[in-house]
């Protein structure tokens, strides 16, 4: 008999650690979701190289980096609080303008320090 309670205690217990990670981890994804689809509806096609910059910092967000700045393509390292995106924008050379625009989710796992080392 305890072996069956000890047996449904370990089950009902894991269950529910699985089911609280699985909640908050869905939540982490909503607002990730949502200031990537914010970004990615601010930062349009067709804008100038010049636009973008001033369009992520009028939202509230910090170039930490340029990856690249080439006449075809340009890639910026931002954050916000605890968010860290990689804008990444196609440019056709001949009017300098954007034909594609991609904001994807960086995971570093040394983030926490690489924050606070930009807050100081």
């Amino acid at each position: 008999m305890t072996t069956r309670i000890s047996f449904l205690t370990v089950i009902i217990l894991g269950t529910a650690f699985t089911l609280q990670f699985a909640m908050v981890t869905h939540a982490d994804d909503i607002d990730h979701y949502s200031d990537r689809a914010r970004l990615k509806t601010a930062l349009k096609t067709g804008e100038t190289k010049n636009f973008y910059r001033h369009e992520i910092e009028k939202m509230g967000w910090q170039i930490t980096s340029v990856n690249y700045d080439k006449p075809e393509y340009l890639e910026y390292e931002i954050v916000k609080g605890n968010d860290l995106y990689e804008v990444q924008l196609d440019f056709d050379t001949n009017s300098s303008k954007a034909t594609k625009v991609d904001v994807t989710v960086t995971h570093i796992p040394y983030l926490p320090a690489w924050f606070s080392f930009f807050r100081d």
